[in-house]
């Protein structure tokens, strides 16, 4: 015991991996696909999209303010010292009905959005336990073929060694040698099928084929956490669908809102002289430019 007691010192430092090789569950191969499946990266980043469009609907202003800087001077042609400098800053402001119009559509898509997540991980969940119940299912027949050819190939050895004591007829041995066959013939096929399963699998949750080696024995009774916590009692295919519904009305709206071009609010300041000898007179311009229907 005194020779093992520095190996038990550092077993709490191990990896979790060393220390307690465990089967991978269900729950951690739907995690995994979560985690790194194309389909979920790619909802993903559209919902960062969207969540971008939405803080573009709640800005101040519906566009970019401008600024407008201009000289003007008669020195190429008559050049009495006439001079003018204007700076300008002006601003684009809401028509009624514009700015609830874009956050309505702003909304309608984040939650089209976040239900196509929902939506992703549903499909994906159910690929994911699919493919893990086919890749166990594989994996136990697997199992049980090289169990059966192991039980044939004694049973083979067996014969031969009765046929060679004349206690068999040969006949009967080359029999118990067809079985060997065809059972080595159902390994083979065993093998196929557990390693075009394992590659399904690998494809959905982007783990290695030795992490895979060992899967514990599904539940049928109930669905990983994950589905029950995230997705229990809610249809996100349906939740899409109204949203994109939603999103059009609104954006009929937005559209009728928008026939005109939105007023501008402008502040200007002006310096002008007659003359070089003359200093300059400034002066403060508030402007608003309306559109006429």
């Amino acid at each position: 015991m005194s020779r093992l007691r520095p190996l038990l010192m550092l077993l709490p430092f191990l990896p979790a991996s060393v220390a307690l090789a465990a089967p991978l569950g269900e729950a951690e191969a739907l995690r995994a696909a979560i985690d790194t499946h194309a389909s979920i990266e790619s909802a993903r980043s559209a919902l960062t999209a969207v969540q971008g469009i939405q803080a573009e609907a709640d800005f101040l202003l519906p566009g970019n303010p401008a600024l407008r800087i201009e000289r003007t001077t008669d020195r190429w042609h008559h050049n009495n010292g006439e001079r003018e400098w204007v700076a300008e800053i002006s601003a684009p402001v809401w028509m009624p009905g514009q700015m609830s119009g874009r956050q309505a559509v702003a909304a309608a898509k984040r939650t089209e959005a976040e239900a196509d997540v929902a939506a992703v991980k549903w499909a994906l969940a159910g690929a994911v336990r699919e493919a893990y119940w086919k890749a166990w299912e594989a994996k136990e027949l697997l199992k049980a073929a090289e169990e059966r050819l192991d039980r044939t190939k004694s049973v083979l050895a067996a014969a031969e060694k009765q046929v060679k004591a004349k206690e068999m007829r040969e006949l009967d041995a080359r029999t118990v040698a067809g079985e060997v066959l065809a059972d080595r013939q159902t390994l083979a096929r065993r093998r196929g099928e557990y390693d075009a399963a394992l590659a399904v699998l690998v494809e959905l949750t982007g783990l290695s084929k030795t992490s895979l080696d060992d899967l514990a024995a599904p539940n049928p009774s109930a669905p990983p956490p994950q589905l029950a916590a995230d997705l229990e009692a809610s249809r996100p295919d349906l939740k899409a669908l109204r949203s994109r519904l939603e999103g059009g009305r609104a954006n009929v709206d937005l559209q009728e809102a928008r026939a005109l071009p939105n007023p501008e609010l402008s502040l200007a300041v002006k310096r002008t002289s007659t003359d070089y000898d003359r200093t300059y007179d400034d002066s403060v311009i508030f402007g608003i430019k309306m559109p006429i229907p």
